[in-house]
């Protein structure tokens, strides 16, 4: 029951800002922010296939040995989350770009690029969860699963309903962001008092930076021009791919060491 309580609070989070810009605003505001949301929702993509695929990696660990499957999660969660902080810049940096060369005329607005991108960091956060969650259903306390789920879709309500009137899709997209932190703060709490990981997060906020400086950095450039735009920000990338090798945030031993676990872990 708390499992299905959390997909039908993932519903909430993507239908309850539609609902109530049909009815705080017009239906081309609620046109635009569908759109921005299914564009957005791209970055599902890989963290299904991940979620799919952890699972009976993790099971399999931690009940022949609960310090391995810990070791395991440290160094499994910070290539994760790399990799999607990765796919989510890749993704910002150019998908404005990409709706101009691609998309009709009429989604062509700054509200729709900057919702997708807002959006995109929702579902970047709603990623890392993944870890959280199969710790907390192995340690069998899948209530904080369904309380971290209640209250990230009672704020998003909320957040809608306050905000929406006024700052129209932006309120919406951020309302988002909001739910999804508080979800993932709130299993992070209670899944490292029950099944604790010394998660990587000093090597985390040097690649954070990378990120930060990348996009900051495209954001101050004039890239009017769309192919100009994909160029530019694809050399930015590959700047900041650069850079999580130049300050060791990535090193390619220790990923081939953490692959070989997985490896092992999955026969």
């Amino acid at each position: 029951m708390p499992l299905l309580f959390k997909g039908a609070s993932q519903f909430a989070f993507q239908y309850s800002g539609r609902w109530i810009l049909e009815r705080t605003s017009s239906l081309d505001q609620v046109g635009l922010y569908g759109f921005s949301d299914s564009v957005a929702q791209l970055m599902r993509v890989p963290f299904r296939a991940f979620s799919t695929a952890w699972m009976p990696v993790f099971y399999k660990e931690a009940t022949a040995d609960p310090e391995a499957a810990k070791s395991l999660t440290r160094e499994m969660s910070f290539y994760w989350a790399i990799f999607m902080l990765s796919v989510t810049l890749i993704f910002c940096l150019n998908i404005k770009s990409l709706i101009i060369l691609l998309v009709n005329v009429r989604y062509q607005v700054d509200v729709v690029y900057q919702s997708i991108a807002i959006l995109a960091l929702g579902y970047f956060l709603a990623s890392l969860q993944v870890f959280f969650i199969y710790s907390l259903g192995f340690m069998k306390k899948t209530m904080s699963i369904f309380m971290a789920s209640l209250l990230a879709a009672v704020l998003n309500l909320g957040l809608n309903l306050t905000l929406i009137p006024t700052y129209g899709i932006l309120a919406a997209a951020w309302a988002t962001v909001a739910a999804y932190s508080v979800s993932l703060v709130y299993m992070g709490v209670r899944s490292q008092k029950l099944f604790r990981v010394s998660f990587k997060w000093a090597l985390f906020a040097r690649g954070l930076l990378l990120a930060l400086a990348a996009y900051g950095t495209s954001a101050l450039l004039p890239l009017e021009n769309p192919w100009f735009s994909l160029a530019a920000n694809t050399g930015l990338f590959t700047l900041y791919l650069v850079g999580l090798l130049a300050f060791g945030v990535v090193q390619p031993a220790m990923l081939k060491e953490a692959w070989t676990r997985i490896a092992n872990a999955r026969d």
